[in-house]
């Protein structure tokens, strides 16, 4: 038998350790220490202490991920959906699709969407602020 590669040896000696819970927990514990050491080296940023523009990239990142995530999270859940059975007679009607339904975000934004000219054109109507006040400072003149 060939002698393992690194990458084998590494793998074996992962799983074993994931199987041990003790281990696994002090392998945690360590890795823990690890990262506050590196943050408190400065080897490791957080978000606070980045830029405005290093934010706004990490941000969209985050946004991006989080989308796949949920992409693939609701891919998974549209495949375990069991098939409708077979119709047993003509005369059934057919059972109507499911439609999930929209997320809170969504509506929330769609009234929005809905608002905006109704607001947009109610403060048409109202004159500025400023222009009251130019109002009343030509009276008192």
């Amino acid at each position: 038998m060939p002698p393992k590669s690194n990458k084998e040896t590494m793998r074996a000696y992962r799983s074993k350790i994931k199987d041990d819970p003790v281990a696994h927990e002090a392998y945690l514990h360590r890795e823990r220490e690890r990262y506050q050491i590196r943050k408190a080296q400065g080897k490791i940023k957080t978000i606070h202490n980045l830029p405005e523009r290093d934010q706004g990239k990490v941000r969209k990142d985050w946004r991006l991920k989080k989308r796949r995530e949920r992409s693939s999270k609701n891919s998974e859940c549209t495949n375990e959906m069991p098939e409708t059975p077979p119709m047993t007679s003509a005369s059934d009607p057919p059972a109507p699709p499911q439609i999930r339904p929209m997320y809170h975000q969504k509506l929330v934004g769609r009234r929005k969407m809905r608002r905006e000219p109704i607001e947009q054109s109610r403060n048409k109507r109202k004159p500025s602020r400023g222009f009251k006040e130019k109002i009343e400072t030509s009276r008192d003149r």
